[in-house]
């Protein structure tokens, strides 16, 4: 392996682990800092497909260009497999924090109003700075929405559904009465 592959994978790894802790909020710091990652990830992937094809016509034979295309495939997979190891981080989150974070959901839906912005400091489960930049909770009959990694005109994030209600935004269920929100 060439140190632009080994660079390559060190960079796909911190990913990872930034999509594990974090959320991918709007201009949140890991969308940013991951945006730095995956451009140095394309650009060391072709700095190593170039050299590989440059090998191979300076007559190094066809194992040089097999060998970044391998490289290219790898960390390929590695990209791939980030929106699950964010959502396994999730998860893992809501798990870890379930107590506080149901005690907070049950207080909101019982002394808030439909219109009001029911974000606490309980929801609050990520590392310093992997947090989101903008959030926002509210009533919506029976359920809590959370809204932490959507754009401004497209909500994502939880949904607290004690009674595991229907309800179209709410998919993916993560474990107790918490689901995927999607608007």
């Amino acid at each position: 392996m060439t140190g632009t592959t080994w660079l390559a994978g060190v960079c796909a790894m911190l990913m990872t682990v930034l999509s594990f802790f974090g959320t991918h909020a709007l201009f949140g710091p890991l969308q940013l800092v991951s945006g730095l990652f995956l451009l140095a990830v394309i650009g060391l992937l072709l700095a190593d497909a170039f050299s590989g094809v440059r090998g191979l016509f300076a007559g190094q034979g066809p194992r040089v260009l097999l060998r970044a295309l391998g490289t290219c495939l790898l960390l390929a997979v590695v990209l791939g497999v980030q929106p699950t190891v964010h959502e396994l981080g999730l998860r893992s989150l809501i798990a870890l924090q379930r107590g506080a974070l149901e005690t907070a959901a049950q207080e909101a839906l019982a002394t808030a109003k439909d219109d009001e912005n029911l974000w606490r400091p309980a929801f609050e489960i990520w590392p310093a700075l992997l947090g989101p930049t903008r959030a926002a909770a509210w009533r919506e009959g029976e359920l809590l929405l959370l809204d932490f990694e959507g754009s401004p005109d497209a909500a994502v994030g939880l949904c607290y559904n004690p009674r595991h209600l229907q309800h179209k935004d709410c998919g993916t269920p993560l474990g107790g009465p918490w689901y995927r929100y999607h608007s």
